[in-house]
């Protein structure tokens, strides 16, 4: 979480953080709530949201993401 507060501001939205098992990885998300990704009048709302947030998330994360490596 070292980065989160540059990361939420890369986003422009709060992000979820959830750290998992034994503090070797964790988890970052933005979730897209009430979908059913099996109901298709879902679907065009799930798309918006990939295309709107899934380059966002990108780009926020890439920099600490290069940093790992």
């Amino acid at each position: 979480f070292k980065n989160k507060e540059e990361i939420e501001q890369l986003f422009g939205n709060e992000l979820v953080w959830e750290e998992l098992a034994d503090d070797k990885m964790s988890r970052i998300k933005f979730e897209l709530q009430n979908v059913n990704v099996f109901n298709d009048t879902h679907w065009d709302r799930m798309n918006d949201f990939f295309v709107t947030f899934l380059p966002k998330f990108e780009k926020a994360l890439h920099p600490s993401i290069k940093n790992l490596e």
